[in-house]
């Protein structure tokens, strides 16, 4: 039996349930108030079907989380339906079985009746469809004696003494005395007592000569009753067969008629099986399918985390090149300026020393005059990786920690060039020369320093806008996968899964051990199957019209071939016959059939055979017609035997119980005297048999010896009583013909 789902839960002290059969404190009145659990009359007649959603509405985690736990009530309405069957078929079992065993109580009697042993039909419950026993003890199952209290002692010992006073009052009762004494302990009439019928002491006494006519017609009576009772006898035990094959006929069709009710709950059972498989699976797959959309949104959460980290480096990059970029503008509007100023320095050197004119083209070739370039040291190297280092960070503030590192040696100095004042050349105008001299190397220091600070911040921006580029692609990339994660999600949300019931033979998918993979089945449609099959069959039959038109062509060859070889025989024949008449030997008898006399001669033949044809025809028709009457006369008389068998049948019954009759008062009345007279009249009778043997052993002897007689005269003289065992036939035809 299937039990239904326990919908109660279990205690849990963890959570502050208390263990069963202790209610907390202070919750005795909701206990109370809680509604007692469902039985399973209830649950059958609950049922969830009608709540249930279609399968192809099964596309949100509500609608899915909602169909499990209702198909989860539907299988507790189909185990409770079950279990409501099974429990009225247990029922029906019992009222069959006590039904049966009500009927066994008259078999019994009608067994004992007929003094007939016979193994009777009395089916039992088992043991597993009795639960309420599996505690039960029976006495017989204790084997040690029962220890009694005193006062059970004196209890049981009180009511053997009521037991022993009430079986004497019994043994002396009146009423039960008469009652055992005239009627056998009954009240009611016994129809299985057997009426005993008195045999009269003369019959043993005297032989039948020398009865009086009273002791005859006690006799007569005597007979009679015996008859009367046998007759009786076979007509009570007839009705007692009677009944007892109905009673079995009875029992039969109860058993059969449980055995068809109980192979009808197994389909039943087989059926719920199959439907409560469907829901598990059916729950299985909502199980997976909210399992797999909870899963999915976690790894669109963490797409979409990703994307916004994205998004974010990717704003605070695109801010720090916009900040840079102004600065880079500055930073070059700077390096023009100071272009310019260059430019124009050349024009402003003349300008200004155009005191010194007769001195100006010496002082403009001490003024381009450069100290020699040096190498760079190990500090300069070290300042221009540290540079490097800070140049790949995108901290906009990374150069500022960066110190410059080796003081005056970066730049150009007076003290660099060893310089002549030239002859003549005033104090005052070679100070100023002077001067300017170094401005003009400060301000080319300058533009160095900016044209290195602007090549170093092009560098940077690059990488700021190559870095930008860089998120910018990586935000869209995520962003489209997580555009098509979304696509994904919908799209699985509808990609439902719907459990479909196929025929064994529809199924052409290789077959595993334990569970069948279909993640790569199609569904094909029927009519295209059929259309398929149609086009197979046409095919086919055009190969088949083929292989017979082939068939039909090798079939001509075939007969071509045969004719021409037939012909080549033919032709052969006719030359061994044209050369047998060159060589054959004309006789008279050839000549006068050449000449027409030999026409005649087979007309007188062919009258003969056409004669002779009509009397074999008629005297077959003849022979049929007798074979036919002599059937009939056949059949009749199989009729009249079949109807004098069965009378005889009838006689050799009657004559049965006449000579059980015979035999039952022969031998009440045999005597000694008898027995010797009929063991005379025995022997006399065997005597007779064996004379009567004899006899008849003689005459076959002279029949055998007739026979023997009359083929000896046949060998001697001719017998024409065998002449229509002669073959007729042509008389001119040869045997070897």
């Amino acid at each position: 039996e299937k039990e239904a789902a326990d919908k109660t839960a279990k205690p849990d002290p963890a959570r502050g349930d208390s263990p069963a059969g202790s209610p907390p404190l202070g919750e005795e009145e909701e206990d109370e108030k809680k509604p007692p659990e469902p039985t399973d009359m209830e649950l059958a007649n609950d049922s969830t079907e009608d709540l249930l959603y279609s399968p192809y509405h099964e596309y949100t985690r509500a609608r899915q989380i909602s169909q499990m736990h209702l198909l989860n009530g539907q299988i507790n309405h189909l185990k409770a339906t079950f279990n409501e069957k099974h429990r009225a078929l247990l029922v029906r079992k019992k009222a069959e079985i006590s039904k049966i065993h009500e009927k066994n109580v008259r078999v019994k009697e009608i067994l004992q009746a007929l003094e007939a042993k016979e193994e009777i039909f009395s089916p039992e419950l088992v043991l597993s469809e009795q639960p309420e026993k599996i505690l039960e003890v029976k006495d017989e199952e204790i084997t040690v004696e029962k220890w009694l209290t005193p006062e059970e002692r004196a209890k049981w010992e009180a009511q053997q003494a009521e037991a022993e006073r009430r079986r004497r009052e019994q043994e002396d009762d009146v009423i039960e005395r008469a009652l055992k004494m005239m009627m056998d302990g009954k009240l009611e009439r016994d129809e299985n007592v057997i009426v005993k019928i008195n045999r009269p002491d003369f019959i043993d006494q005297k032989p039948q000569d020398e009865w009086t006519d009273e002791e005859a017609r006690a006799f007569r009576e005597y007979e009679n009753k015996v008859k009367k009772k046998q007759e009786e006898d076979e007509k009570k035990q007839k009705q007692l067969e009677a009944e007892l094959k109905n009673i079995k006929k009875e029992n039969t069709e109860i058993a059969q008629g449980f055995d068809q009710a109980l192979l009808d709950l197994l389909n039943c059972k087989l059926s719920t099986d199959q439907a409560i498989y469907e829901c598990d699976l059916r729950i299985i797959k909502l199980a997976q399918a909210v399992f797999q959309q909870e899963e999915m949104e976690v790894k669109e959460q963490k797409l979409a985390a990703v994307l916004e980290e994205i998004k974010m480096k990717t704003a605070k990059t695109t801010q720090h090149m916009l900040d840079f970029k102004r600065d880079l503008d500055n930073k070059n509007e700077r390096y023009q300026q100071y272009s310019a100023e260059e430019r124009n320095a050349d024009k402003q050197f003349r300008q200004d020393f155009s005191e010194a004119e007769e001195y100006l083209e010496i002082l403009v070739k001490l003024l381009k005059k450069r100290p020699k370039q040096k190498a760079k040291n190990k500090v300069q190297d070290q300042h221009e990786r540290e540079r490097e280092e800070a140049s790949r960070n995108i901290d906009p503030f990374a150069l500022a920690d960066v110190q410059p590192k080796g003081g005056p040696q970066d730049g150009l100095n007076i003290a660099d060039v060893r310089l002549d004042k030239p002859d003549g050349l005033s104090d005052t105008v070679w100070k100023d020369f002077l001067d300017y001299r170094q401005y003009r190397f400060d301000m080319e220091k300058h533009m160095k320093e900016n044209a290195a600070d602007l090549a170093e911040a092009n560098r940077y921006y690059e990488k700021i806008k190559a870095d930008s580029q860089e998120l910018h692609t990586k935000m869209e990339l995520n962003l489209h996968k997580l555009s098509e994660f979304q696509d994904q999600i919908v799209r699985d949300s509808y990609n439902l899964d719907i459990l479909h019931r196929f025929k064994q033979g529809q199924i052409e998918v290789e077959q595993a051990a334990v569970v069948t993979d279909y993640a790569d089945a199609i569904l094909i449609h029927k009519n295209k199957i059929q259309d398929l099959n149609k086009d197979i069959r046409a095919s086919g039959t055009e190969k088949v019209q083929i292989l017979k038109d082939i068939k039909d062509f090798k079939k001509g060859i075939r007969a071509v071939e045969w004719e021409i070889e037939m012909l080549d025989y033919t032709a052969g024949t006719l030359e061994i016959q044209y050369r047998h008449l060159h060589t054959l030997r004309v006789t008279k008898a050839m000549q006068e059939f050449i000449k027409g006399g030999g026409e005649g001669h087979n007309e007188t033949e062919r009258a003969k055979l056409l004669k002779k044809i009509i009397h074999v025809k008629k005297s077959y028709t003849q022979k049929v017609d007798e074979k036919k009457k002599q059937i009939l006369k056949i059949k009749q008389l199989i009729k009249d035997k079949a109807t004098e068998n069965g009378v005889l049948e009838d006689q050799v019954g009657d004559a049965n119980v006449i000579v059980k009759e015979r035999d039952d008062i022969v031998a009440l009345q045999s005597t000694g005297l008898d027995q010797a007279r009929a063991q005379k009249m025995m022997k006399g009778l065997r005597v007779t048999r064996k004379l009567e043997d004899v006899a008849k052993a003689q005459q076959q002897e002279l029949q055998d010896l007739k026979k023997e007689i009359d083929r000896l005269r046949e060998r001697t003289f001719p017998s024409f009583a065998v002449v229509s065992k002669r073959v007729v036939g042509n008389p001119d035809e040869r045997v070897g013909d």
